[in-house]
């Protein structure tokens, strides 16, 4: 059972976490505030997607899904999935640059945008789960018929219990 100072320490654990990646990385400076480049605020914004969805979950990576999916998690982190992931506003707009950047509709996404699979998903749809996809189901065999072959894992959102490489983007079955 989650008492309310477990749940306090572990949110002080991924905060203190966090801080400590936006000091090394220089998000946050004791001296007044600088111009920051593109490529350095694109490192930050990676960082704190990394450190904020990881401390849960794995990362999933940002070109598993379309922007409007993305959105809508950002909209809804108070409700995400049952649990509060709330963040902080830099920390929100930082993490939801990234993914729009790297969205699988995103121009500059690499390695795995599904835009086939992503194609039967309307515009006004925006499924906050990665398993509703076409493709998802067509690649594990949950788009009807039998094929249970992948279903060994605890859950289907359970990546690594299949792809070794699933934490470094690399969804083959010998990762």
């Amino acid at each position: 059972m989650t008492t309310p100072l477990r749940l306090v320490l572990k949110e002080s654990g991924v905060a203190l976490t966090v801080l400590v990646a936006m000091l090394v990385l220089g998000v946050v400076h004791p001296t007044p505030a600088r111009a920051v480049s593109a490529e350095r605020q694109a490192k930050i914004n990676r960082a704190a997607w990394k450190a904020e969805c990881s401390a849960c979950h794995m990362a999933y990576p940002a070109a598993l899904m379309p922007r409007r999916s993305w959105q809508r998690i950002m909209r809804t982190l108070a409700r995400h999935f049952g649990t509060n992931a709330d963040l902080d506003a830099p920390t929100r707009r930082a993490i939801t640059t990234y993914l729009m950047h790297h969205a699988a509709d995103a121009k500059r996404a690499r390695g795995g945008a599904r835009d086939a699979g992503n194609a039967s998903i309307t515009p006004a749809i925006a499924p906050a789960r990665i398993t509703e996809f076409t493709w998802f189901k067509v690649d594990h065999g949950t788009q009807g018929g039998d094929d249970n072959r992948y279903r060994s894992p605890k859950a289907m959102s359970d990546c690594v219990a299949c792809h070794r490489g699933a934490l470094r983007g690399v969804f083959s079955r010998d990762g």
